[in-house]
């Protein structure tokens, strides 16, 4: 299911980008000092040993594949966002 929206993450708990399976996906953060991204095989929010990127408010990515995204994790299909530091927001859309 396509996805074009603003969402809320509260400090420190994983929240999900992707409303499905996606192979690319745009997003920016919009608030927060640092965004933690991460990607997973299935549903189930990211734990453990895994890749995370970090950006800083501003920053994002623009349609892009997550096989580039995350090489090291093959048949990444979901995206996850955790804000480090208070309240943060970022915006996402994918196909």
């Amino acid at each position: 299911m396509p996805r074009n929206t603003k969402l809320s993450l509260p400090e420190g708990e994983w929240t999900e980008l992707t409303s499905s399976d996606v192979a690319s996906i745009s997003f920016e953060v919009i608030s927060g000092a640092q965004v933690m991204i991460a990607a997973t095989t299935g549903g189930t929010e990211p734990t453990g040993d895994f890749a995370e990127w970090f950006y800083p408010c501003g920053t994002g990515a623009r349609n892009e594949a997550l096989s580039d995204l995350f090489p090291g994790l093959p048949m990444a299909k979901r995206v996850w966002a955790r804000s480090a530091t208070g309240l943060g927001a970022i915006s996402v859309s994918h196909a």
